[in-house]
């Protein structure tokens, strides 16, 4: 599991645990394989989540070659319509 996992919100955009705890999930999935470099590093998977569902992710604290060794357009993130 990724131990840092941040979440911010763009201005009148409510926090939303259920929204950030399935977002967890699936990064977390996705990331499995990279966790160990990721969490090494103290590396952090920041979100913003926007308005209109909308949402942008950024690894901070992480080396260039784990950087370029994941695949940012694998990323699975895509909440359900609950969530939305």
């Amino acid at each position: 599991m990724v131990k840092n996992i941040r979440f911010e919100y763009a201005d009148n955009v409510p926090n939303d645990k259920g929204r950030e705890e399935f977002m967890t999930s699936q990064l977390n999935r996705w990331l499995k394989e990279y966790e160990e470099k990721l969490n090494d590093e103290n590396g952090i998977v920041s979100v913003t989540i926007g308005t209109n569902n909308q949402y942008n992710f950024e690894f901070v604290g992480i080396s260039d070659e784990l950087r370029n060794s994941i695949d940012i357009n694998q990323h699975p993130i895509t909440p359900p319509n609950n969530l939305r």
